[in-house]
């Protein structure tokens, strides 16, 4: 697998791998220079990180024994530049052996702050980005909707967020789960959201809409929605379990222009409908 590091813009590049328990991968890694660590078996006793010096940078590679929540491998490889410098930049490549009889599917993560570091190839998927605590079989996991994609802020002038309205906002993580599970499991709006602005709360001025409103996006922005809903059905009947309080805001929801029941890993089942519940 072929990932890409912009030179000069990452202090430490990570990837996160998993692949069925009944399989047994090797690790190994790349640099941009050609040069090639050792391959590293899973580590079922002991400590299962290896540490590896190449010119290109450090390299450390975590290969533990199966996880005990799902009994699935895991891997981590961690990448840093040499002394104060930044990851070296250029095309990297994380390479991946089968060693038993089993085959195995292989979902590999970039994790950085920054989103800079992103894997090139036909292998690579825009799914399966949602992680914890959204992969929980018992969370409820909202996607983000644009309801607004421009306003005017304290000082008169025009911003335009570059999203397009009534759909899926871009910066909201689409499923499914690597299990295969349905996720996310509703939606509910999240660009542009105003709400009221605490007079000890700090925004720059293009965020607010005047000294007592700001505005924001995020799926930290749809979650209250959902949040609201869901207290209100607790009120109406404390002995809700999760699954079942899922249930009924699934029941509830639908994807404009989908039949009610339709689910997309961008969706979810859709915009919750209140007055149905």
């Amino acid at each position: 697998m072929r990932f890409r590091v912009p030179d000069g813009a990452v202090g430490i590049a990570l990837l996160n791998g998993w692949y069925p328990g009944d399989s047994r991968f090797e690790v190994s890694l790349r640099t941009p220079g050609g040069f090639v660590t050792p391959w590293q078996k899973v580590i079922s006793t002991g400590n299962p990180v290896g540490d590896y010096s190449v010119p290109d940078g450090q390299v450390q590679i975590v290969t533990p024994a199966p996880d005990p929540v799902n009994g699935d491998h895991n891997f981590f490889v961690q990448i840093t530049g040499k002394g104060r410098f930044p990851v070296k930049g250029g095309v990297w490549q994380l390479r991946v052996r089968n060693t038993s009889k089993m085959d195995g599917k292989l979902d590999v993560w970039a994790i950085d702050d920054a989103a800079a570091v992103f894997f090139t190839g036909t292998s690579v998927k825009d799914t399966m980005k949602i992680g914890s605590p959204g992969a929980s079989a018992r969370a409820i996991t909202v996607a983000a909707h644009t309801t607004k994609a421009q306003y005017t802020d304290i000082d008169g002038s025009v911003r335009d967020m570059g999203l397009e309205p009534d759909t899926i906002s871009d910066f909201s993580s689409e499923g499914p789960l690597r299990n295969g599970a349905e996720k996310p499991d509703v939606a509910a709006p999240g660009a542009m959201i105003v709400s009221a602005l605490s007079s000890d709360a700090s925004f720059d001025r293009p965020s607010k809409i005047s000294d007592k409103f700001v505005i924001m996006a995020g799926t930290s922005m749809a979650t209250p929605f959902v949040t609201g809903i869901v207290a209100l059905q607790l009120q109406r009947d404390p002995a809700l379990e999760p699954e079942a309080v899922k249930e009924l805001l699934r029941q509830s929801s639908s994807i404009p222009g989908q039949p009610a029941g339709t689910f997309d890993p961008k969706w979810g089942f859709g915009l919750i409908d209140a007055l149905k519940l």
